[in-house]
């Protein structure tokens, strides 16, 4: 029942995409009305592209296209005054395609001075934008200063960056101490991700004395929180008895929970386990 739930979960959230791939395209059809009612519908299943344009919208997704072109005007001139928001709402348009092509670089242009007026959020798509090279040239460095001015803005996703960047040597000189405080922090602030890549540091013995006690403990609460390797990374400690006590039954839940997250490696252990007959 349980493994159901959760593959019905996975297919509601790979519809959520539709959402807003629809909402944009009745945005740019001037169907302004439609559009903020998919993008609503987006935002609240959890596809935050859906909030972002939403951002956006509010004042101008009733008025007609020529009003909208004076709304974007009046976005730039209170961006140039130094209004973050106005800077971030003129990234989302650029960045989704909202009522003009996308524009990954412009988009840039825009986030780059809503995260100098000190909006953290930003700062943590700027970052992203430069792993990712949307826009602009891949530069984990770069990357790694947006993530910076985030995580110190408290953004936790940010920090679970850093960290990551910090414990594989992208932009920096791998520092596991530095990777293990900054996934210490992400975790601490509700990033899942945070906890089970310091999970993983303690389940491998990366930069701390192995403690599978420990390893469990984050990895139950990123499984919790939905990532598919927080689920492996538990469900093997259970398989094994690794500081858990041993339940293969428990393991296969946890397998099969990672499966229908996305996680082939869960798929595979969990057929493995339930073809033992356990």
């Amino acid at each position: 029942m349980m493994r159901r739930l959760f593959l019905v979960l996975t297919v509601a959230l790979a519809l959520t995409a539709g959402d807003f791939e629809d909402g944009r395209e009745m945005f740019n059809l001037g169907h302004y009305e439609k559009a903020a009612k998919l993008f609503e519908k987006a935002c609240v299943a959890g596809d935050k592209r859906g909030c972002y344009a939403l951002e956006y919208m509010p004042s101008a997704a009733r008025q007609a296209r020529s009003d909208y072109q004076a709304v974007s005007k009046k976005y730039e001139e209170r961006c140039r005054h130094g209004d973050a928001a106005a800077c971030f709402k003129l990234g989302v348009k650029y960045n989704y395609g909202l009522g003009t092509r996308q524009d990954y670089r412009t988009a840039v242009t825009w986030y780059q001075k809503a995260c100098e007026f000190g909006d953290g959020e930003v700062c943590y798509k700027l970052g992203r934008h430069y792993v990712d090279g949307k826009g602009v040239p891949q530069d984990y460095t770069v990357a790694g200063k947006f993530f910076e001015k985030a995580c110190a803005e408290e953004v936790p996703a940010a920090c679970a960056w850093l960290g990551y960047l910090y414990g594989h040597g992208y932009g920096f000189e791998r520092d596991d101490k530095q990777a293990a405080a900054y996934y210490q922090k992400a975790c601490e602030k509700g990033d899942a991700r945070g906890c089970y890549y310091l999970g993983h540091m303690y389940d491998k013995g990366i930069g701390f004395r192995q403690n599978y006690a420990k390893a469990a403990e984050l990895y139950e609460k990123a499984c919790a929180s939905g990532v598919a390797d927080g689920c492996s990374g538990l469900a093997l400690l259970y398989q094994y008895g690794y500081g858990v006590e041993s339940d293969e039954k428990r393991a296969m839940e946890l397998y099969g929970k990672a499966c229908d997250l996305g996680s082939d490696e869960g798929c595979r252990f969990y057929r493995i386990l339930k073809g033992a007959g356990r």
